[in-house]
């Protein structure tokens, strides 16, 4: 059951960016996209205002 597996809420973000060197990673193993080195991933909390109902979402460029 993938509920008993996930983090708390209140971890959530923080173990989102203990991934980030893992997905780096495995992005450039499988050559999936170029990734700019002077460009870092970044994950930030979304504000207060900006909140919905999902548990996270993404703001691409």
């Amino acid at each position: 059951m993938l509920s008993a597996k996930h983090v708390k809420r209140e971890n959530f973000v923080e173990e989102v960016r203990k991934q980030i060197p893992a997905l780096i990673k495995f992005v450039n193993d499988k050559q999936l996209v170029t990734l700019d080195p002077d460009k870092p991933l970044i994950v930030r909390e979304t504000p207060e205002y900006m909140r919905g109902f999902a548990g996270a979402s993404i703001s691409a460029p």
